[in-house]
């Protein structure tokens, strides 16, 4: 236990008991390791226990660090969406407790079950950016209905107030039942670390919805015409920009060239992740200043034969002295491995090195062979080496302990759930987005496209993180491979939030097309009206989950990225150029159903009627008839 150079020493440590004792004596040690410092001789702490601790204090600090970015830069993105600062304020307020509401929730759920720390970022996140986005989904509505008629009077406002909540209410319940399913699938996957998360979200993303719904009319009836007080600019939410104007415009004219171009840079997006690795999460997931990734390191460079962590094979407890002699000399001889010690005797390459203690072999209930690896092996070749010895020690009735083989079963846990993940994604989406435009064709195309749209997440999960690109700048360090867990809950969350978004669109489009019966009108007006409220509702959600990506922990910086890229990739490539366009090419096509869903949906009283008698246009009179009728 002395290093090479005799100027370190190595003193190991097990600590009895689950993760809480566990937790709670590291914390307990650390002060007083401390105190045992004198001088030139300085002492740190690391191993599993010390990093879980130091990765949940991580996670707390960079919780509040997220929140101070992103409340600030919500409420100037807000201010230059609405102009006033009252109405950019609001949601911003709304955010805010829901995120704090979010926090008594998953406190909750700690005193019925274990809650992953890193839920804390992810799920508080959430429910601040999503606050947010339906705050600004309603207020927006809101205004636009006020918009559409001369001096409102006070009960304009009112009755407006009404109008903007029972026409966003649907798609704020869908689009919360569209997230909840999403997270529901990950419930398959029997790992505590994700079944924590996706309920802690479920629970959470579903008190969002309901304080948005119940805070956000009694908001606005008290604030009345005051929501637009502190004006600073004056904004139309309404009216797109020049640029989005140019865009449809030529989505209009040459809806397959839109299409190929903005499926062929998704798929170029996608490239780097059919290069993938996966493997285990060690120290090296906290920020490089931290004492136990400082020790960890220096463990590795001045103890090399301790440079990977040791993988133990259990043997029942009838196993003879000769045959585990005969297995544990076996082992030594394995590629990779460089030591083989046990109550047999410590055998290098299959020569026994020193003796060992007998009393143990036939004796114990079980009796166990560590396993060195070499220092120089990678992630990937540790993860062989322990699929290979775990193999050998099958035929002995044996299993295989520690870090890799750990993964190994982490891999096989999610590998084997992925069809049944997708299958309850699938066929609980689908009717979401049944209910709220009418049409199979429509439900299977937002499917297929919302996919779409986490193609640039996963390549860049493999481009930046696995491969260390941009790893200065984003302040983690690389490990050649990533989490298992990090793509699955990327693509549950980031699937159910892309969904969310073009639930939102297609709920416009549907109910304009319900008001004109003109599919080209209609995907032109639903985008126009929609476009400057969901790109910046994107925008906003963005800025939160990069915020959140901020956070010391990687696998919060990874979640935290990848989740802003997808939405930032649906709301801007997406939304603006494929759904458009390949709606355009469909036509009349994109609202065909079988009869039987038709009839389902029209029982459920969806669908409302065509008005036929009026011209489709983006002229604003038949829109302030519209209004003034639904008023």
């Amino acid at each position: 236990m002395k290093s090479q150079d005799g100027r370190s020493a190595l003193i190991l440590a097990t600590l009895p008991g689950d993760e809480d004792a566990a937790d709670a004596a590291v914390r307990a040690l650390g002060p007083d390791l401390d105190e045992l410092e004198i001088e030139g001789i300085n002492v740190g702490l690391t191993g599993q226990a010390e990093i879980l601790r130091e990765a949940t204090d991580v996670s707390k600090d960079g919780l509040v660090r997220a929140e101070l970015i992103a409340v600030p830069i919500s409420v100037f993105l807000l201010l230059l969406i609405f102009g006033s600062l009252t109405a950019a304020a609001l949601p911003v307020v709304l955010g805010v407790l829901c995120s704090l509401s979010s926090l008594l929730v998953m406190r909750l759920l700690t005193m019925w079950m274990d809650v992953s720390v890193f839920a804390l970022n992810l799920v508080t996140g959430l429910a601040l950016g999503l606050a947010i986005d339906y705050s600004l989904l309603i207020i927006a509505r809101y205004r636009e209905t006020l918009s559409a008629i001369d001096d409102p009077t006070d009960e304009d406002y009112r009755r407006a107030s009404e109008y903007a909540v029972r026409r966003t209410r649907r798609t704020v319940i869908i689009s919360t039942a569209t997230i909840a399913i999403a997270l529901g699938g990950v419930l398959m996957i029997d790992l505590g670390y994700l079944r924590s998360i996706a309920l802690a979200g479920i629970v959470v993303v579903a008190v969002t919805a309901f304080l948005v719904l119940v805070v956000m009319p009694i908001a606005l009836a008290l604030l009345g015409r005051r929501i637009d007080s502190l004006m600073v600019r004056k904004v139309d939410l309404a009216t797109p920009g020049a640029v989005m104007r140019r865009l449809l415009a030529f989505s209009t004219r040459r809806p397959l060239v839109v299409s190929v171009v903005a499926g062929a840079i998704l798929v170029g997006l996608f490239l780097p992740f059919l290069g993938v690795k996966f493997g285990p999460v060690d120290d090296r997931v906290l920020p490089a200043d931290s004492e136990p990734y400082v020790v960890a390191e220096q463990i590795r460079a001045e103890f090399p034969q301790l440079g990977s962590d040791i993988m133990i094979a259990v043997l029942p407890g009838e196993t003879t002295i000769g045959e585990g002699e005969t297995i544990a000399s076996t082992l030594s001889q394995s590629q990779g491995v460089s030591v083989a010690t046990s109550a047999w005797g410590t055998f290098v390459g299959g020569s026994r090195v020193a003796p060992g203690s007998h009393e143990l072999a036939g004796d114990a209930a079980l009796s166990a062979i560590a396993l060195i690896p070499h220092a120089d092996l990678d992630q990937q070749e540790l993860l062989e080496l322990a699929r290979s010895v775990r193999a050998d020690i099958d035929v002995h009735d044996g299993t295989l302990a520690g870090t890799y083989a750990d993964e190994l079963d982490k891999q096989q846990a999610i590998s084997s759930r992925i069809p049944f993940v997708l299958a309850i994604v699938v066929s609980g989406l689908l009717p979401m987005v049944f209910l709220a435009t009418g049409s199979i064709v429509i439900a299977l195309k937002t499917m297929l496209l919302t996919g779409a749209s986490l193609t640039a997440s996963f390549g860049a999960l493999v481009w930046v993180f696995q491969d260390g690109n941009l790893s200065n700048i984003l302040g983690f360090t690389p490990t050649g491979s990533i989490d298992v867990t990090a793509p699955v809950l990327l693509l549950c969350l980031a699937f159910g939030l892309s969904m969310d978004y073009q639930i939102m669109l297609l709920s416009r489009i549907r109910e304009e097309y319900d008001r004109s019966g003109d599919t080209a009108h209609s995907v032109t007006f639903g985008i126009e009206r929609t476009a400057k409220v969901l790109s910046a509702a994107a925008l906003l959600i963005g800025v939160v989950f990069l915020a959140i990506g901020t956070g010391g922990t990687t696998i919060v910086k990874i979640l935290g990225i990848g989740l802003a890229i997808a939405v930032l990739m649906d709301a801007f490539v997406v939304r603006i150029a494929l759904v458009p366009s390949l709606m355009l090419m469909l036509g009349r096509w994109n609202w065909w159903s079988p009869k039987w869903a038709l009839d389902i949906y029209r029982k459920l009283g969806l669908e409302r009627p065509h008005l036929d008698d009026v011209v489709p246009s983006t002229d604003r009179a038949p829109v302030r008839s519209h209004v003034r009728d639904a008023l």
